[in-house]
């Protein structure tokens, strides 16, 4: 066999070579041991003991397990933070959310500290008043926004979140409730005294009609009464309006108030003008009264008598001419007596009267 193999070995390059050669050559490698061309042939591997196989098989499985757990819990604890985050994330955007909800409440509840000193007497419908407190007092009820601690658990943070953002929504709707109730307040009161405006502008109207109906015939100048006749439509049409506007309507009663101020100082002229004729028409009744009575002095005086005849005659023709002058004057005076006022003032009667 080890012949045969030796050719074998040589086929590839033992052309010119003859058997002896080999044989030969053969014999020398022999000897040799290291070229022994049996050790190029590997020798057989020894087989594996079964208790070996288990532990290595054990061994294999356990480091296989060991790296799946590994993995499972290095993937959750990764997961595990990633979600955390996402709810740290969560309740502080949802917290912000409440901050800003929270500011505009507290605005509205500022804002409604004025309406809610009034009392039920200053406003028009007192329940107005009664419902702003009321949505006042729910705002109130709302706290500070919660904490988003990363020592927390991923549930709470959660639960955090939603809760800020379900009362950031309510108080955002309790904000606005606050403002509408604002409102109504203030136009309760402004329609308060709207009323007690037009109220007054009524007593103004009534009043003014009055004098408007005394003073005829009775002012110097009568269209001072035309423009007090005119400031009272205007009043009359707001009141039958029904006019909320409290400007137009003080505009119109200070109408009123200087239109009857005007009619009643040209009455006063008007009267001041009557006592002063009255009183000129008095003081010549007086002169002519003085006079009337000087002349039938002379008349009846006895001294005249005691002259002659001629004289007598002449006396009593000078004091016969004296009295009927006197008469006519006396007249004269009692038709003077008549009213001054060209625009229909109240007439003054002289008291001059003829001697008798």
């Amino acid at each position: 066999m080890r012949e045969i193999a030796v050719i074998i070995g040589c086929l590839g390059d033992c052309r010119g070579v003859t058997l002896a050669d080999i044989v030969r050559k053969k014999a020398e490698k022999e000897d040799d041991p290291e070229h022994d061309p049996l050790k190029t042939i590997p020798a057989s591997p020894e087989k594996p003991s079964p208790i070996k196989k288990i532990v290595v098989g054990s061994v294999a499985a356990v480091a296989v397990i060991v790296i799946i757990v590994g993995g499972v819990f290095v993937v959750r604890a990764k997961k595990e933070a990633q979600q955390e985050s996402a709810a740290i994330a969560m309740c502080e955007k949802a917290r912000s959310k409440y901050s800003e909800a929270n500011e505009i409440l507290s605005k509205a509840i500022r804002k409604a500290e004025t309406s809610q000193k009034l009392t039920d007497s200053q406003v028009a419908d007192a329940s107005t008043l009664t419902k702003l407190r009321q949505s006042v007092k729910q705002g109130e009820q709302f706290g500070a926004a919660s904490e988003c601690s990363t020592s927390l658990a991923q549930s709470v943070l959660q639960s955090r979140a939603r809760s800020m953002n379900k009362h950031s929504n309510d108080m955002k709707e309790q904000a606005a409730t606050i403002i509408a109730d604002v409102k109504s307040v203030e136009d309760s009161k402004k329609t308060l005294e709207a009323n007690q405006i037009r109220d007054a502008l009524g007593q103004s109207v009534s009043g003014a009609r009055t004098l408007l109906d005394s003073s005829a015939w009775q002012v110097a100048d009568n269209s001072t009464r035309d423009a007090l006749s005119q400031a009272i439509d205007a009043a009359q049409k707001l009141i039958d309006g029904n006019s909320v506007d409290t400007k137009a309507m003080q505009e119109a009663s200070k109408a009123i108030s200087a239109a009857s101020d005007a009619v009643n100082a040209s009455m006063r002229a008007a009267q001041e003008a009557a006592a002063a004729q009255a009183q000129a028409q008095a003081q010549r009744a007086r002169a002519q009264q003085a006079q009337q009575a000087q002349q039938a002095q002379q008349y009846w005086n006895p001294s005249r008598n005691n002259g002659d005849n001629g004289d007598d005659n002449i006396g009593s023709d000078d004091n016969a001419a004296n009295a009927a002058n006197a008469g006519d004057a006396g007249k004269e005076d009692n038709g003077a007596g008549v009213g001054v006022n060209g625009n229909g003032g109240a007439a003054s009667s002289g008291s001059g009267a003829g001697a008798n």
